[in-house]
């Protein structure tokens, strides 16, 4: 890895298997997972932007996975000012019930339906 200026400069195939590990310590279970969160994220707050949701979503659970005894209330705060965040009263707490569901999921991506987890943002709600 050449290093010109203080610059480290990597490879393509170096930057590829970065890509990959990333993706899959954020999604562990592949592409099939990653489509499931966005159907759920859509379809939990639909008014807002699908992007946007996903962005978040993937700040979260990378905070999550690098510091696994931070609460999701912390590793929201810990999120730069500037972040992408729900603009409606619901998407966070909705977007917490599906973190949550996600750090229980296993290969049979299983997921609780968008009923489900609209009433368990309930319990984030109130804090």
């Amino acid at each position: 890895m050449p290093n010109m200026f203080g610059i480290t400069i990597k490879s393509k195939e170096e930057r590829e298997r970065e890509y990959q590990e990333y993706v899959r310590k954020i999604f562990p279970f592949g592409d099939s997972q990653k489509e499931a969160v966005q159907t759920l994220l859509k379809e939990i707050i639909p008014e807002e932007n699908a992007t946007d949701l996903l962005m978040y979503y993937i700040q979260l659970k990378e905070k999550i996975a690098d510091h696994p005894s931070m609460t999701l209330y912390e590793a929201d705060s810990s999120l730069p000012k500037r972040a992408i965040r729900p603009r409606t009263v619901h998407g966070q707490p909705r977007i917490f019930a599906l973190m949550e569901a996600d750090q229980k999921i296993d290969e049979s991506l299983t997921y609780p339906t968008a009923q489900e987890l609209i009433a368990r943002a309930s319990f984030f709600s109130g804090r």
